[in-house]
């Protein structure tokens, strides 16, 4: 089906209802529009496969408030040792490796059926934000600093989380790279975070 709406066109590639568990608070897409990851209120990432079906891959649990945004890196999967990596705000930041979440897809007997999935119901006064990221060159895997970074032990799909000063923040601000990344929280703390190489000194 193509809508058009003054000059523009735009096709439907695929339109299904998800069954989320929690009312969706946001979604991002992945630079290769492969995967696209759900916030839920109830501080739950879901990722999901695009192509050639929607398909719930994984589900991501660290924050405790709703999820208020999220934003992929701008990279596709093309380097084995450069993951996809998703930052999620809410009461903390976290970065996920997405990549090994793909790699690692849950089986659908270890999903949580004993709470029944939830509807979002139809609302005018609230929409969720989706953004498609452009393509910033990235650069090549040997002098990008999220190259090799995997997640802690015993949750390998997390790289690492900061805790915020106050309760929560609302927007996450990044540049191109991906490397640098600022926000406030509710208490006015303002945060200027920067992805860094940390270089081993011989004694």
């Amino acid at each position: 089906m193509i809508y058009k709406i003054g000059d523009f066109s735009f096709r439907f590639v695929l339109k299904e209802n998800l069954q989320v568990r929690s009312e969706i608070t946001k979604i991002a897409l992945s630079h290769n529009a492969q995967v696209f990851a759900v916030g839920l209120e109830s501080g739950t990432i879901e990722i999901y496969n695009v192509t050639p079906r929607i398909e719930l891959l994984f589900v991501l649990k660290s924050h405790e408030a709703s999820i208020s945004d999220l934003k992929f890196s701008p990279w596709d999967n093309s380097y084995p040792t450069l993951p996809i990596v998703l930052a999620s705000c809410s009461e903390k930041l976290c970065f996920w490796d997405i990549s090994y979440a793909i790699k690692n897809k849950i089986k659908h007997e270890n999903l949580d059926t004993q709470s029944s999935r939830y509807s979002s119901p139809s609302r005018k006064d609230k929409s969720v934000e989706a953004f498609v990221y452009p393509d910033p060159s990235a650069k090549p895997p040997d002098s990008n600093l999220w190259n090799g970074k995997k997640g802690i032990s015993g949750k390998p799909e997390l790289i690492t989380c900061v805790k915020f000063n106050g309760n929560k923040v609302e927007k996450l601000c990044c540049n191109e790279n991906f490397t640098r990344f600022n926000t406030i929280d509710d208490s006015g703390g303002y945060y200027d975070l920067q992805v860094k190489q940390i270089v081993s000194s011989e004694s």
